[in-house]
């Protein structure tokens, strides 16, 4: 796994897989919790997101318009996918989000119950042709 620093406490994290036989994939993660990461983070997506790339991260929901609005002025139109992930909780304080390249699709969320408020997410992103 490699970090790279977005913002002081701030990592962006990228490790190397086989999503399916014989497809790699850049698999990355983030957590953004406040206004003063998104353009920095967006910078790093800038240099780090291709086309292995699938970047599923958190932010802060109150920041997830800003966060989009910075990728859609920042990145190039069509070649990238920004979703986000729907979940049970609309009022919860964090959501997730899926940034990919035009060769990823997400296709879907399966959300369950740990415990308590815990949750876990099984995200379904296809690979694309």
């Amino acid at each position: 796994m490699t970090q790279y620093e977005v913002e002081n406490d701030c990592r962006y994290l990228e490790t190397k897989t086989e999503a399916v036989n014989g497809i790699d994939m850049l698999f990355c993660s983030v957590s953004l919790n406040s206004e003063d990461l998104i353009a920095p983070a967006v910078d790093v997506f800038k240099k780090k997101v291709s086309e292995q790339t699938v970047l599923v991260g958190t932010v802060r929901r109150a920041l997830l318009s800003n966060l989009e609005s910075e990728i859609t002025s920042n990145l190039t139109s069509g070649t990238y996918s920004f979703v986000e992930v729907e979940n049970r909780n609309r009022d919860s304080e964090y959501c997730i989000f899926v940034l990919t390249s035009h060769k990823w699709a997400f296709r879907g969320v399966t959300e369950t119950s740990v415990s308590g408020d815990l949750h876990c997410f099984q995200l379904q992103i296809e690979s694309l042709k």
